[in-house]
């Protein structure tokens, strides 16, 4: 049957997309199902970075005990002569790991962003 309202020079599957544009809900002027405001992006950014600073905070917390313990150790275990030798060791251990960390943040910057 032929629609009426219909140009006949216009193809068939106009007036279906038009239907299934007005059937989404594309024409009431609503957002997508799948977006979010603003506001609720900010609110979720805003948790994102607490939960890192709060996770930092306990990490921070965590690296000067075992740095403390592992002093402790040295100074335990190792004799008298070879102490300061195994905490340079130590040192330059814990400051390659926090370069190496240092350098993966700088390079995921723009994730949290």
């Amino acid at each position: 049957m032929s629609d009426p309202a219909r140009d006949p020079d216009e193809p068939a599957d106009a007036v279906e997309r038009v239907d299934d544009a007005s059937a989404t809900g594309a024409d009431d002027g609503a957002e997508p199902a799948g977006s979010t405001d603003s506001t609720g992006r900010s609110l979720v950014r805003v948790a994102r970075w607490l939960g890192i600073a709060i996770a930092g905070v306990l990490a921070l917390v965590a690296a000067v005990n075992l740095y403390t313990t592992v002093g402790t150790l040295i100074g335990v275990w190792a004799s008298a002569r070879y102490q300061p030798l195994f905490r340079a060791g130590f040192d330059v251990v814990v400051l390659l790991v926090a370069a190496a960390v240092v350098a993966r943040l700088a390079r995921d910057a723009d994730a949290f962003s």
